[in-house]
């Protein structure tokens, strides 16, 4: 059973539109502020964490549409929704280490799809 969540899309896509600003804006940071080499692996560590975080809200939204009557049912759903969210984290960011992105700019990435997150909610109480 799928449904549709207006509110949740208009989150997602500011979300992802907050995220692309903070994530253009620190690259811009990153360019004065580093030389190259060092520079492509912090820029791309950077991206991956936001994409990551993108697409772990994204895997969060998808679940929730497919959410039943069946209380049981939902909690296994969310068990292996859950799992499988971190495995995608493991897995992107294990290859972005391994292929030279910075480790700790993988986690600001992530840390800027969260505080998009916190942008969206300070919005929508400004609204209220």
């Amino acid at each position: 059973m799928s449904r549709s969540f207006p509110e949740q899309q208009a989150m997602l896509r500011y979300s992802l539109r907050i995220t692309l600003i903070l994530d253009v804006i620190l690259s811009v940071i990153c360019l004065f502020a580093f030389r190259y080499p060092r520079i492509l692996g912090i820029l791309a560590g950077l991206w991956l964490g936001s994409a990551a975080g993108m697409l772990s809200l994204r895997m969060i939204w998808s679940q929730m549409t497919k959410l039943g009557g069946d209380e049981t049912e939902n909690k296994k759903k969310g068990r292996s929704s859950y799992i499988l969210r971190y495995l995608m984290y493991l897995a992107v960011l294990a290859s972005g280490a391994l292929l030279g992105a910075s480790a700790v700019a993988m986690l600001v990435g992530l840390a800027v799809q969260k505080a998009s997150l916190i942008f969206y909610a300070l919005s929508q109480r400004k609204e209220s």
